[in-house]
């Protein structure tokens, strides 16, 4: 795989609301190779990232904490993204001495890809060293709906699709699926779409004819959107925080948009993962002594903080003792 004749380096944005699948459709990608030899840098709303633990295909992972959005949030991305154009200028890739053939950056789920682009194509020196090739956007097939009536930044990420990957389409019907792709085909037509499950694309089969188009009313938005880290105690045992996170979930999933931590047990790292009343299975990650397993769990909801989440976990804990 090349970079372009003018041999700036191609950038493929990876975007999507929270918890739409984008890193396990990254993983996938990377397993196969299919941008080449990539670099990574993957955006986090929390302090506490865990994404890095699940990139290894990649030839190097930078993690960025924030989002583009803040002023922050750009000055770093806008930093690293000047230390991989100094490098390359010098014929010396980031950790490894091989050409790179992509950057790949993948953002939080409260990103808007526009700023990304934008920070790119205005800045004086990127513009020499980056080209724009393609941005993706991922879309939970199970909570689109929900997420486009309530929130303005779902639609704006679909708007700056060049392609669509509709992931955990093989857990809604096909007359669902038929509403989703249509709703999608209305905002943004120009955006060819796929699907994704466990990360493999497929194309998008023949479809029953829509029966609704959803609508992005906002008529029904909630409390702002804020991150939480809450620590979790070390001697916690997983099975009663998954109990525990699961009956929080029931109760409040509806305004818990995300939950990702990773908790240590005597198998080595378990990584924990929900999207709104949805738990993942949790997954067992490889140990990686070069990159430190973060003691928070990092929730992202509307109208949570740490002081209730933390006497929820304790009340519960105390009753269980």
């Amino acid at each position: 795989m090349q970079t372009l004749q003018d041999n700036r380096l191609n950038i493929i944005l990876l975007s999507g609301y929270l918890g739409s699948g984008k890193t396990t459709w990254l993983r996938h990608t990377l397993f196969t190779k299919t941008f080449g030899r990539a670099q990574v840098f993957t955006q986090e709303a929390a302090k506490q990232p865990v994404d890095d633990l699940l990139l290894g295909e990649a030839m190097s992972v930078k993690v960025l904490t924030g989002t583009a959005g803040t002023p922050k949030g750009k000055e770093e991305l806008i930093s690293a993204l000047l230390t991989v154009a100094e490098s390359r200028t010098s014929g010396v890739s980031i950790q490894t001495n091989a050409q790179l053939d992509t950057l790949i950056i993948e953002t939080s789920g409260l990103a808007d890809p526009e700023e990304i682009i934008v920070a790119i194509k205005e800045h004086p020196i990127l513009v020499y060293h980056f080209a724009l090739k393609e941005t993706i956007i991922m879309v939970d097939a199970l909570h689109f709906h929900t997420s486009l009536k309530t929130d303005a930044l779902c639609r704006q990420q679909i708007l700056s699709a060049d392609r669509i990957v509709i992931a955990k389409s093989e857990e809604v019907s096909e007359q669902s699926l038929s509403n989703l792709v249509s709703t999608i085909s209305k905002i943004n037509p120009a955006a060819p779409m796929s699907l994704s499950a466990f990360g493999v694309e497929s194309p998008v089969p023949e479809l029953p004819t829509p029966t609704e188009i959803y609508k992005s009313t906002l008529t029904n938005v909630g409390e702002p959107t804020t991150v939480v880290s809450l620590p979790v105690p070390k001697e916690v045992d997983w099975v009663e925080f998954t109990v525990w996170l699961s009956a929080l979930l029931h109760a409040r999933g509806d305004t818990i948009l995300r939950v990702k931590g990773v908790l240590q047990t005597d198998e080595g790292p378990l990584l924990l993962q929900s999207v709104r009343k949805v738990m993942q299975q949790p997954e067992i990650l490889p140990a990686n002594k070069n990159s430190p397993t973060p003691e928070d769990i990092v929730f992202i909801g509307e109208g949570i903080n740490q002081e209730t989440l933390l006497a929820s976990l304790n009340s519960f804990l105390g009753k269980k003792s």
